[in-house]
């Protein structure tokens, strides 16, 4: 399938209790710019009789690197483990503060023989640096900056590491997005 777009970034606090996975707090993270995911394989091999006799690749971790169209201070403290202050509009970066594991969720168009149907994307267990911040002199004519989100890809508790589903409409990735994240 022909991929053409990206909306709606979404992401949950990823919680496991009794082995049970639970998604709480989910929010919008921003507008989609890019998503690009990556993914870490094993790659170990047998030989015997001067041949490989058997191969094996397994997941081993991915890497996700989702450009923002912003990332306001609530989305940052989100992904950050920073604390947002709302009644001043502060975020307050701590030396003690600890990036939790969150879920994060996203849908494009994909085309196939002409049909244009929607991909939902859900990795269920990410965890996010700090996004570097990027500011340039305007100079002759303004440049956009934007923020880019570079996380890691982690199987949950049970080791799932990418859920994808594709539906008819965006109605539909909507409401299944915001199921995953208990939005």
């Amino acid at each position: 399938m022909a991929k053409i777009g990206l909306k709606y970034i979404v992401g949950a606090k990823y919680n496991v209790t009794n082995n049970a996975v639970s998604y709480t707090d989910g929010l919008v993270l921003g507008k989609g710019i890019s998503a690009d995911i990556t993914i870490g394989m094993s790659d170990v091999k047998l030989y015997a009789d001067d041949a490989i006799a058997e191969s094996i690749k397994d997941f081993q971790s991915g890497t996700i690197s989702i450009g923002l169209d912003e990332l306001d201070n609530n989305a940052l403290a989100f992904i950050s483990g920073h604390t947002a202050d709302s009644t001043n509009g502060e975020i307050i970066k701590n030396i003690s503060d600890v990036a939790p594991y969150i879920g994060v969720g996203f849908y494009g168009a994909v085309i196939r023989n002409g049909v244009r149907k929607i991909r939902c994307v859900w990795l269920p267990r990410t965890i996010f640096s700090i996004p570097a911040n990027t500011f340039a002199t305007k100079a002759d004519s303004p440049a956009f900056t934007t923020p880019t989100m570079e996380g890691e890809i982690l199987a949950d508790i049970a080791g799932n590491w990418e859920i994808d589903r594709v539906v008819a409409t965006e109605d539909e990735a909507v409401e299944w997005l915001n199921g995953k994240a208990g939005i």
